[in-house]
């Protein structure tokens, strides 16, 4: 006679502003905040058709842009500066690279925030190119208003 066990099954329920772009890989979720992804996308810089992807769905889903940075007011995003050029010698050790960054923040009528880094990390004074990094983070509108409020760091492999 077979004793069988039973499993519990407990599924997770993630906010659907986190959902992946179509050709998402090496996808990755988090529980920081109220909640996070990551995942590369293979785009060319400047990321165009990801940008709008991201900018339609928010904006049908009743998300608004935010001008400013909700961090730096006064800073603009990404929806009015562009791209962002720096410099990253945290990376490896003794490396720089240059990082191609793009933030754009949104929020909606309960105050919450939803905030996506997109990158392009490569040598110094190339262009821009391998995969685009995704970063998005979910923000309740607690989190938004407090002054301890970190920036969500890429998740680990």
């Amino acid at each position: 006679m077979t004793v069988g066990m039973s499993q519990r099954v407990v599924a997770v329920v993630r906010p659907k502003e986190l959902s992946p772009l179509p050709g998402a890989t090496h996808v990755k979720y988090g529980t920081e905040h109220q909640g996070t992804i990551s995942y590369e996308l293979a785009e060319s810089y400047p990321a165009t058709h990801a940008i709008e992807l991201l900018r339609s769905r928010f904006r049908r889903d009743g998300w608004r842009e935010l001008a400013d940075d909700f961090l730096n007011p006064g800073t603009p995003t990404s929806f009015s500066r562009g791209w962002d050029l720096y410099g990253d010698a945290t990376l490896k050790a003794g490396v720089t690279k240059d990082v191609h960054a793009w933030d754009g923040q949104w929020t909606d009528d309960a105050g919450r925030i939803v905030w996506y880094t997109l990158k392009y990390v490569g040598p110094v004074d190339e262009p821009p190119g391998g995969p685009l990094h995704v970063l998005g983070v979910i923000l309740s509108a607690e989190q938004t208003n407090t002054e301890s409020f970190q920036r969500p760091k890429r998740l680990k492999s």
